[in-house]
């Protein structure tokens, strides 16, 4: 996972989920009474350097399975060195469209759902409203661009539904031009889940510009998020965050929250994801053994991991619980 670079605070969130998995699962005996161990790889949010990891973790490691990885470059570049090696390989918030493809035994996303069932979801709950004109705002890298493509493909079976985009670099933190070269359009919706970097100065910005429209905001850790929630009314339509959730038999130093988190701390999606991925994979050794080839041939396995079931009420006072967290592979 990213480390350093653009998207550390996606990989540390990973990087702590899979330590907390690795203690919690230890602590308890291990796995068929052996330890699993954790070595981290930090892909720098680089390509290269994610092929790099990979290598060492596959060469010189030898791990049994790999995982968390966030920037979607670093997936497209290393996820056919994974089907290579015949390595179970687990991507988090990595949704480039193009990763995953109907031959891929060995790739698995978790968390996130891909670029292109985003993109449809947002057109399809845009026609619903009857809105008529979207704007967004997509990082000139794999993940922006299959929003930006997905986007395109959905508004094009909701005739009514007319979408302008703009595409920023990755790491600009200044969105003035592309927010002005939206504003020509009018739109009643700001898409800045193509971003995820920029998104707290997109909502910011968006509104000093003027454009009071509702702008959602891609799932960001909670280091990221608090940089958008100071001055501006954020709308979440996709968001996945909770608070930690106790586990059973471990002690709470106030409710929800394990002791070992910190007081301040939100268990994020990010790391809940990272948590499953262990869990899944402990699982898969019980019933087959150490053995990479076999660990990943739970495709048509289901696992429920709690987390994500938590009650939610809608802005009408209508209830609704989302189900435990669940990955079909």
């Amino acid at each position: 996972m990213s480390v350093t670079g653009l998207f550390a605070p996606w990989g540390l969130e990973a990087r702590d989920g899979l330590q907390f998995a690795v203690n919690q699962i230890n602590s308890s005996g291990g796995v068929d009474g052996r330890k699993l161990q954790l070595f981290v790889a930090d892909d720098q949010s680089q390509p290269a350097a994610g092929i790099d990891a990979f290598k060492r973790l596959t060469e010189q490691d030898h791990v049994i399975a790999i995982g968390d990885v966030i920037d979607s470059d670093v997936g497209v570049a290393t996820a056919r060195l994974a089907e290579a090696a015949q390595i179970p390989y687990f991507m988090s918030k990595a949704g480039a469209s193009e990763i995953l493809t109907t031959s891929s035994r060995y790739t698995f996303r978790t968390c996130l759902p891909a670029a292109q069932e985003i993109s449809g979801a947002y057109i399809q709950y845009a026609a619903s409203k009857h809105l008529t004109r979207v704007g967004a705002i997509n990082a000139d890298y794999a993940w922006g661009q299959a929003i930006g493509s997905g986007l395109q493909t959905a508004a094009a079976q909701y005739p009514s539904v007319k979408v302008k985009t703009e595409v920023a670099p990755v790491d600009t933190t200044d969105f003035t031009t592309y927010l002005r070269g939206l504003s020509g359009s009018n739109p009643q919706l700001i898409m800045a889940t193509g971003h995820p970097l920029g998104t707290p100065a997109i909502v910011v910005q968006s509104q000093k510009l003027g454009l009071n429209v509702p702008c959602d905001r891609a799932g960001l850790p909670v280091s990221v998020d608090r940089q958008g929630r100071r001055g501006a009314s954020l709308w979440p339509l996709h968001r996945h965050q909770v608070h930690a959730r106790r586990q059973p038999g471990v002690p709470e130093s106030r409710p929800g929250v394990p002791e070992s988190v910190p007081q301040d701390h939100f268990f994020d999606d990010d790391a809940l994801a990272s948590y499953a991925v262990v869990n899944i994979v402990a699982q898969a050794i019980r019933s087959v053994g150490a053995d990479p080839v076999k660990i990943a041939s739970f495709h048509a396995n289901t696992f429920n991991i709690p987390g994500f079931a938590y009650p939610r009420r809608g802005r009408r006072g209508a209830s609704c619980r989302r189900r435990g967290w669940r990955s079909t592979c």
